[in-house]
């Protein structure tokens, strides 16, 4: 009986550590200050915690779309990362897409096009260059078309998945291994 419970133990231990299928990956520019995911992490969970955070500042809202579009792939493909518990980097692919989903990005771009476009946008707000802003979110990635696009990006609305996915990233990063959904009320292990 011992025996069965110490292979089944292994055979858990043994799947729960193998990669699972890859997911698109952008690099994130080294410039832009969030090409270590610790500091992506940290950006992420700042500026999903709340939408006031980056309420009529484009600029870090293409930032904060920049960084949760990079780590959707950056958690699930990156060795630095495999001793965060699978189930937090699921969380993230699926804070993704339900951000990807809000802001009418489709579901199909490739992540170094949003990330890239995004920071491009970012970077254009921030000298106010507003038509140099829409022009990097004219791309058909951009279902909404620019104009809506840049409203959203301006005014981000809450995305509750995004939320969820970097504090429970923010707080495993920080030692605080989290068990079925610690920013939905779960427990610590």
């Amino acid at each position: 009986m011992l025996l069965r419970f110490a292979l089944l133990a292994c055979l858990l231990a043994f799947t729960g550590c193998t990669p699972g299928p890859r997911v698109d990956a952008a690099q994130m520019p080294p410039q832009s200050g969030l090409g270590d995911p610790a500091n992506a992490i940290q950006y992420a969970a700042w500026a999903f915690a709340s939408p006031s955070r980056t309420r009529n500042d484009p600029t870090s809202g293409a930032r904060a779309i920049a960084t949760l579009d990079y780590l959707g792939g950056a958690l699930v493909n990156s060795p630095a990362w495999m001793s965060f518990s699978p189930i937090i980097a699921d969380q993230m692919v699926d804070a993704r897409t339900a951000m990807r989903r809000a802001l009418g990005i489709a579901p199909t771009a490739s992540s170094q096009f949003v990330v890239n476009s995004m920071l491009n946008t970012a970077a254009a707000m921030t000298h106010g260059d507003r038509q140099a802003a829409l022009a990097f979110l004219s791309g058909p990635i951009y279902t909404l078309g620019p104009d809506q696009t840049l409203a959203l990006v301006t005014n981000l609305p809450f995305i509750h998945m995004a939320n969820v996915a970097t504090i429970e990233a923010e707080g495993a990063m920080n030692g605080n291994f989290c068990m079925l959904g610690c920013a939905q009320g779960g427990s610590f292990l």
